[in-house]
């Protein structure tokens, strides 16, 4: 059986796409991805970690953010939306 070509997309036209989308979506490798949704499990566990490593992170000059930012890895080129980030740097 043969498969239609698959089609890779940019990092622009991913940009372009989320940008336009009501939904989450990963950049991985060329494929966009729709985000699978949480169960209310999940949402507490990364509400104990935010609020955990903030008063860790309080005096210092880390922030901690939640799942609404997305990020790129350098290395990879991966876009996603981590469940906790932890920036220490501008």
């Amino acid at each position: 059986m043969a498969y239609p070509p698959q089609h890779f997309y940019t990092p622009e036209e991913y940009l372009t796409f989320e940008r336009a989308s009501g939904t989450k979506h990963e950049y991985v490798n060329g494929n966009i991805l729709a985000i699978r949704r949480v169960n209310a499990q999940h949402v507490l566990i990364v509400t104990n970690l935010v609020g955990e490593l903030g008063l860790q992170l309080k005096a210092g000059p880390c922030k901690v953010y939640s799942a609404a930012l997305r990020v790129r890895t350098a290395p990879t080129g991966l876009y996603t939306y981590p469940d906790v980030i932890v920036l220490c740097d501008e």
